[in-house]
């Protein structure tokens, strides 16, 4: 190469950049600041469950929620470690104080209903974004949510 094509060469390649594979992601209108809270329950039998979950917990919550069958252990009031079957339950929620009193409420019913000693609770702030949520929104109901 004569010195004319280096230095062709050399504008070339400062002019282009560096190239990126990963694909950026946009927020329609940004992440928004949330609280994620799980709930741990004691496992209750399954038709039980889903009566609770569809009489207490959807209308505090009808955003959305998500819910998981887990094995766990606690220590016992009486010392004992015991391993039991529960379930697990995950919320995200604009931080106000009228969800935090609806997150205390379940645990309060949960306990009340089946005598259970705790369900424990695990709060923490995130940024969280989905295309779709918005507060308040009106939603047509497909049939396959109903």
């Amino acid at each position: 190469m004569d010195q004319w094509e280096n230095i062709l060469l050399l504008f070339l390649t400062c002019s282009v950049g560096p190239v990126s594979a990963a694909p950026v992601v946009k927020y329609p209108s940004g992440p928004s600041q949330m609280v994620r809270t799980e709930l741990y329950f004691g496992a209750i039998p399954r038709s039980q469950w889903d009566g609770f979950l569809k009489q207490v917990i959807t209308p505090l919550f009808p955003e959305g929620l998500t819910w998981f069958d887990v094995q766990g252990q606690w220590r016992a009031p009486d010392g004992v470690t015991r391993k039991l079957p529960s379930r697990m339950l995950i919320v995200l929620y604009a931080d106000s104080r009228r969800n935090d009193q609806a997150i205390e409420q379940v645990r309060r019913e949960f306990k009340n209903q089946f005598q259970h000693l705790a369900v424990l609770r695990v709060s923490m702030k995130v940024q969280a974004a989905d295309d779709d949520w918005r507060p308040n929104r009106g939603l047509k109901r497909s049939a396959q949510y109903k």
